[in-house]
């Protein structure tokens, strides 16, 4: 139990250290107070997966620098980044093998399998204690909730997908207008291409 709060602890110092450099260079005033240490100054070691190849050296001296600015804030960490990308096949053999990184990243569809796993730590603690949870679009923190409520992970971005449909085009083609549940918002779109 200690080693997983000790993780979703180094999740959200993660989280902040890479958001502020960003926030700071648009004016933005991160509201998160880092602390001073982390895992009470014992040494640890961290695995962080996504570190790009050598064959992207300037992303690659990015995500080390993120790493040597975390290790300048917390000497008692040495950060490791793994060169891994996603896959849910790979990240399963991770799993079966004991060896699942400590910080990850993972489609936008799989949080529903690994939190039932216990692939990933609770972090709602830390969410309420530096006020994440309002700094998150709440569909988007859904999608990294368990069913018990928690907060398994902080979310890196979203997506959504749409169709648009010219029903009277399509009338006029001889096709049916698309099922009921489809909305409508009754509005053309400007420079939309009519033959």
């Amino acid at each position: 139990m200690k080693t997983r709060k000790m993780l979703a602890l180094f999740l959200v110092a993660a989280l902040a250290l890479a958001v502020m450099p960003a926030a700071a260079q648009e004016g933005v005033i991160f509201p998160i107070i880092l602390p001073e240490q982390i895992a009470e100054g014992r040494d640890v070691t961290i695995v962080v997966a996504g570190l790009p190849s050598e064959a992207q050296p300037e992303a690659r001296e990015g995500f080390l620098a993120q790493i040597n600015r975390f290790m300048g804030q917390y000497p008692n960490v040495t950060v490791e980044g793994l060169e891994f990308g996603y896959t849910p096949e790979a990240f399963m053999a991770l799993v079966a093998g004991g060896q699942v990184p400590t910080l990850f990243s993972v489609f936008y569809t799989e949080p529903s399998i690994l939190i039932p796993m216990g692939v990933a730590a609770d972090l709602t603690p830390f969410f309420e204690q530096y006020g994440l949870t309002d700094m998150f679009n709440p569909s988007q923190l859904a999608v990294v909730t368990g069913a018990d409520g928690g907060i398994y992970g902080i979310p890196g971005g979203g997506y959504a997908q749409g169709i648009g449909y010219n029903i009277p085009l399509l009338q006029e083609a001889g096709y049916e207008a698309p099922a009921h549940h489809v909305r409508r918002t009754g509005r053309d779109v400007p420079g939309a291409h009519r033959p």
